[in-house]
């Protein structure tokens, strides 16, 4: 069965449990036979990494380091009694470390980091220029997980990242935000032609139409 990836400019549901402000794509796939149990199929993670990649580092939030990588120890901010009750209320690990590549491959590592489980939106990926030195503080990147807000995202603008994807609901849909549009325009354009070349058919859609 082919793969089939439908996108929309400018959602404004929330349904999607993602912010509905900026320049924004929504990406939902169809179920695949066999596939039912993973939120992010395997076909559909390396299109979203080859087109975050062309151009762009990527930057996620892992609960380990990974040998070979880019990688910054986030430094705790919260005192240890209140840091060990957020962490058994979340489930995310002691230590956050920020990991960042250029390669797609590795890059697919961020639907299935420890502790920061895409399926319950709690990861966020990071698109950076190559020759950017990206160094926000850990609780600007905690506070952007999962937000219903733009906000917290427009602070990572400012410390040079150009675009940011975040799981929507359930982790089956992702959102994609710019700081410029021009930057959307030229994801979208790698998107549609990556997901061509790779078997995989993308169809612009309505917001009510994406699963239809």
């Amino acid at each position: 069965m082919t793969t089939r990836l439908s996108t929309c400019r400018n959602f404004a549901e929330k349904q999607w449990e993602l912010p509905v402000d900026g320049p924004r794509l929504l990406i939902a796939w169809s179920e695949i036979p066999g596939c039912e149990d993973e939120a992010v199929p395997e076909a559909v993670q390396s299109v979203l990494c080859r087109s975050m990649t062309s151009g762009h580092d990527v930057a996620w939030l892992d609960g380990e380091s990974l040998p070979g990588m880019k990688s910054r120890r986030l430094t705790p901010g919260l005192p240890a009694w209140p840091e060990h009750i957020r962490r058994c209320l979340t489930g995310r690990p002691h230590d956050a470390w920020l990991l960042r590549s250029g390669d797609a491959a590795r890059v697919e590592r961020l639907f299935d980091a420890m502790g920061f489980c895409w399926s319950q939106r709690g990861q966020i990926a990071l698109l950076i220029p190559p020759a950017v030195s990206f160094e926000p503080e850990r609780a600007q990147l905690l506070a952007s997980i999962g937000t219903q807000k733009l906000a917290p995202l427009e602070t990572l603008w400012s410390h040079g990242a150009a675009a940011c994807v975040l799981p929507g609901v359930d982790g089956c849909v992702a959102g994609v935000y710019a700081r410029h549009p021009q930057t959307m325009d030229g994801f979208t354009a790698t998107l549609k032609t990556i997901a061509t070349a790779s078997g995989v058919k993308l169809e612009e859609r309505k917001e009510r139409q994406l699963f239809a």
